[in-house]
């Protein structure tokens, strides 16, 4: 469900973790804190107030899913300084949250991977890939030369 990318050197970061929708400038200055594991009934208002002490917070979002509308078991928090991200996830990584052992790391934008074997049209519903139109064509047309074939005989 979470997109991680392995570890930092030095303590026991896990590594920076995919958000799109948060500005690509505070992910670049790493003001953007990922929480993970969070319950599915927490809200961004209580994911605040647990973040709250380290320092002033510009942004809560927790993504929903689309079809049971309920959060996907992260959050991502934004800071106003780097510093008050960096005592955030030092402090809240692996500490209890209702009942759960957080998961607080960097959070960084989606990039786009050059060579990707998924299209890009394959996860949009009613979407048809560039070509697949064609190959029908290509059938059609093979089913008529045989049938011209079979009609020349």
């Amino acid at each position: 469900m979470d997109a991680y990318h392995g570890q930092e050197s030095g303590d026991e970061d896990f590594g920076d973790v995919v958000n799109s929708s948060m500005d690509d400038s505070a992910h670049r200055e790493k003001k953007v804190v990922y929480a993970g594991n969070i319950p599915e009934d927490t809200t961004q208002e209580q994911l605040k107030v647990i973040f709250i002490p380290f320092g002033p917070i510009t942004q809560v979002q927790i993504p929903l899913n689309y079809k049971t509308q309920k959060n996907k078991g992260y959050g991502f928090i934004t800071f106003e300084d780097r510093e008050d991200a960096a005592h955030a996830r030092e402090n809240m990584h692996n500490s209890e949250f209702r009942g759960r052992c957080l998961n607080v790391a960097v959070a960084r934008p989606i990039r786009v991977k050059l060579g990707s074997r998924t299209a890009v049209w394959s996860h949009q519903e009613g979407a048809e890939a560039p070509g697949k139109h064609q190959s029908t064509q290509k059938k059609t047309t093979a089913t008529d030369e045989d049938a011209m074939m079979a009609m020349d005989k």
